[in-house]
């Protein structure tokens, strides 16, 4: 009898897990009201407000809750290829002609930062607010005093553009990409202090994880990699995408990796182990930005489909991934989980089919905690 339990267990378990892994292919929700690629996308540290920038020049300013539409914003010329929020989520900015431009919380524009001679394509905050970094075509990238509307420094003499820009969680570097490299610098002296022959085409998109230990960077060659910054040399490969992969995006416990790809595909990865979780398919146009829900279980996906989804990485998947042995052996403990015995009547197994489904909400419910 225990034998069959464990079995029946075993490939009860394994078939929800593959069903998981294969993906979901309809988000929670699509949001749609601008005309032309969805080209960048931020989500407000409280996450209670998203922003979205097009290929239409606009910027919309989103409600999650409500999922509605606050604002539209209509202030740049060319399409809007970067949105950030200052960590404490009073300001956004944002970037895709030859300017940045600072807005508040609720949309009101504040100033303009021009000193950029093509469109710029990147921007990140300092951990205080108080700089601003920006990666462009135009072969440079600029550090602002945001106060001040002013270039603290310029980077120059790269012969490619420098489109990629990432600003350390905890203010010791900053970093930037050409087609191929990825150049560390100390924040406080400019000092270079790693250059990384990263990839065998353009990068697109860089992030420091929370911790600031490890870099993440996307390419056209269609890989992501995983970067330890001490060193400079590799941690993980993550291949998987069939086409460009375009923007990237970190949970904020550091466990997880979302990536956006000219495949339409949206993927989550393991950070630390380089493994993939699952693939979300429903976009049918490449994806050009993606974004993590500060929640770390919902993301955010922009495409040349002109929507944006709203998926959610499935608990069940998240929980026997990270915590495989422990959450397998509190199931397996459990007596609820055994196929139909002899002697039980249908009520009886009904019943206490109800009490394991019970059961296992309850035990994830409590490994979520854990995240």
């Amino acid at each position: 009898m225990y034998k069959s339990s464990r079995l029946f267990f075993a490939i009860s378990v394994l078939s929800l897990l593959c069903s998981l892994a294969i993906g979901q292919d309809k988000p929670i929700h699509s949001f749609k009201s601008q005309d032309g690629f969805i080209q960048s996308l931020a989500v407000s540290p409280n996450g209670k407000l998203f922003l979205s920038g097009s290929e239409d020049k606009s910027i919309v300013l989103w409600s999650i809750t409500d999922q509605k539409e606050i604002a539209r914003l209509d202030r740049h010329h060319y399409n809007v290829y970067a949105l950030c929020f200052t960590p404490n989520g009073n300001y956004f900015a944002s970037g895709g002609d030859k300017n940045i431009i600072i807005w508040d919380k609720e949309g009101t524009y504040i100033k303009k930062l021009a000193g950029h001679k093509t469109s710029v394509w990147s921007i990140n905050f300092s951990p205080s607010g108080d700089t601003l970094l920006s990666g462009s075509f135009d072969h440079r990238f600029i550090l602002w005093d945001i106060y001040e509307g002013e270039i603290i420094r310029e980077f120059e003499g790269f012969e490619e553009s420098m489109l990629a820009t990432a600003y350390s969680p905890k203010g010791n570097y900053i970093a930037a990409a050409n087609d191929k490299q990825i150049f560390i610098y100390e924040a406080d002296s400019f000092k270079l202090h790693k250059t990384i022959n990263a990839h065998a085409s353009n990068i697109y998109d860089i992030q420091f994880t929370p911790d600031g230990k490890k870099l993440v960077s996307a390419s056209r060659d269609k890989t992501i990699k995983i970067w330890d910054v001490a060193t400079g040399k590799i941690i993980h490969l993550l291949s998987g995408h069939e086409r460009s992969a375009m923007s990237i995006d970190i949970s904020d416990n550091g466990r997880m990796i979302v990536s956006g790809a000219f495949d339409a595909m949206v993927k989550i990865w393991d950070l630390n182990k380089g493994e993939l979780l699952t693939s979300f398919e429903d976009h049918k146009l490449p994806v050009y930005a993606v974004a993590f829900h500060p929640d770390n279980l919902h993301v955010f996906s922009g495409s040349g489909d002109e929507k944006i989804n709203y998926y959610q990485i499935p608990e069940e998947l998240v929980v026997s991934h990270f915590f495989d042995e422990k959450y397998q052996e509190e199931l397996e403990a459990s007596p609820f989980f055994e196929p139909r015995r002899a002697n039980e009547s249908r009520s009886e197994y009904k019943d206490r089919t109800e009490k394991a489904e019970a059961f296992r909400k309850e035990l994830i419910k409590k490994y979520m905690k854990k995240l």
